[in-house]
């Protein structure tokens, strides 16, 4: 315990303080801990106070649309088990869910694709964007940009087709899937590989057939697309596995697809990415004796390659478009065999639409292909489904054996009936038979 004069200075210091301290509060000023007087802080003359920072993006696993028990998003597996792990309307596009290594985050329709373009880079797009000109007058017409004119669009909305250029999605689709999947001879327990899903519509009625024991896998270029086509697969009763499409890679799996089809597609793939990129990763998807339906259009203009005489670009209505010829020949340069070619007049009057089915040769050089069923080759009209064998060399060699043999059997046949006609021709005049010989009399010759 301190002594009393102790304790009385204590007390006496302290009082001191308390005053000092109040005099300079009503001054203005008060002493920082080394008792130096300052200015004193105060709201209205320091610095505004920073903002709240913005809430963090909501946590997915699925986008807006989703119910607790569905597949999640970006093409993973499982269930979702927590609606909390749904995205909202305002920000219903869920990108970059990994299960079991992340989740993803809820984004707006603009910030996905913002996204995309950053993470797969402007030149990753598998599709010519680039703008071009109508030249059915030949002058450049009016600007159209095919891909910005559909960039805002939902799968379902564009389906790969525009309003812009005045098509219709199909004017028959019942009967068009019908043809299509007797072309491509689906049944059940095949996988049918579809390039270009869109809205997925064609994926969900035409993916059916090949049901039950079947795999269906689809492409698109957008992430927004690929839920399109894998909730119309769902809606349709089976599961659709997608794959993004990119410059570098079409998103078909390897060695899996029985049937491959592609509608309004192959004239938005820029060109060197078709020939170098998409038609050899084709080959390597097709199974043996697999079948490839591409539906596209003419232009409107007579131009059988991609640039007309005046560097002009083949198109349809404005539209860029590479025409039948100029895909045969692409086609035929990477390995494939032409089995028939259609006039296709489900795109409507004036679309120029035709089919092209296919085989890889290689893959399909001994094995005949089962019958497809029937065909249409217009509206109305049905032909048999054929069956194709490609020749062996051995059976090459026999083919012309067979040719040889039957040359030598027609030259024969024609000498005979040459010789009868001959001879009838000899009777009909009453010409002697008899060989003409010459005697001598001595004197004059006379036969």
């Amino acid at each position: 315990m301190l002594p009393t004069s102790p304790r009385l200075a204590l007390l006496l210091a302290s009082g001191v303080l308390l005053v000092s301290g109040g005099t300079a509060a009503r001054s203005g000023f008060s002493p920082n801990r080394f008792g130096v007087q300052t200015e004193p802080e105060c709201c209205a003359c320091g610095p505004p106070a920073s903002p709240a920072p913005p809430a963090p993006p909501q946590k997915c696993a699925a986008s807006f649309g989703s119910k607790v028990g569905d597949k999640p998003c970006c093409g993973q597996s499982g269930r979702i088990s927590d609606d909390i792990h749904i995205c909202t309307s305002r920000t219903p596009v869920c990108r970059g869910y990994s299960r079991g290594a992340a989740f993803g985050e809820c984004l707006t329709k603009g910030e996905d694709a913002s996204r995309g373009r950053e993470e797969d880079g402007e030149e990753d797009s598998p599709y010519d964007n680039s703008t071009f000109t109508d030249d059915r007058d030949g002058d450049s017409g009016q600007d159209a940009d095919y891909g910005d004119s559909n960039s805002g669009l939902s799968g379902a909305e564009k389906n790969w087709t525009s309003s812009k250029f005045n098509m219709a999605v199909t004017v028959d689709f019942d009967h068009e899937v019908r043809e299509i999947k007797a072309l491509l001879g689906l049944r059940p327990g095949m996988t049918y590989c579809e390039m270009g899903g869109g809205s997925g519509a064609w994926l969900a009625a035409v993916g059916k057939a090949v049901m039950p024991g079947g795999r269906v896998y689809v492409t698109a270029p957008q992430s927004f697309e690929l839920e399109d086509c894998t909730r119309s697969a769902k809606e349709a009763g089976f599961e659709a596995q997608g794959e993004i499409a990119t410059r570098y890679k079409s998103g078909l799996p390897a060695d899996r697809c029985d049937a491959v089809m592609a509608r309004m597609v192959y004239h938005m793939i820029d060109e060197e990415v078709a020939r170098d990129v998409y038609l050899p990763q084709l080959g390597r998807a097709l199974r043996r004796n697999g079948r490839i339906l591409f539906m596209d259009h003419d232009p409107d203009r007579l131009i059988n390659s991609r640039r007309g005489p005046n560097g002009s670009y083949a198109s349809l209505h404005g539209m860029r478009v590479v025409p039948r010829l100029q895909e045969i020949v692409e086609f035929t340069a990477a390995g494939f065999a032409l089995l028939r070619v259609m006039e296709w007049p489900y795109f409507g009057e004036g679309q120029n639409g035709f089919a092209l089915l296919w085989v890889d040769a290689p893959r399909a050089a001994t094995e005949p292909l089962e019958p497809n069923g029937t065909a249409a080759l217009h509206h109305g009209q049905h032909a048999r489904g054929e069956t194709l064998t490609l020749l062996s060399p051995g059976s090459l060699t026999a083919l012309i054996v067979i040719g040889v043999f039957c040359v030598v059997v027609t030259a024969l046949v024609s000498c005979a009936v040459l010789h009868l006609v001959l001879a009838r021709e000899r009777e009909r005049r009453g010409v002697d038979e008899r060989p003409l010989r010459a005697a001598h009399d001595g004197e004059d010759w006379h036969l």
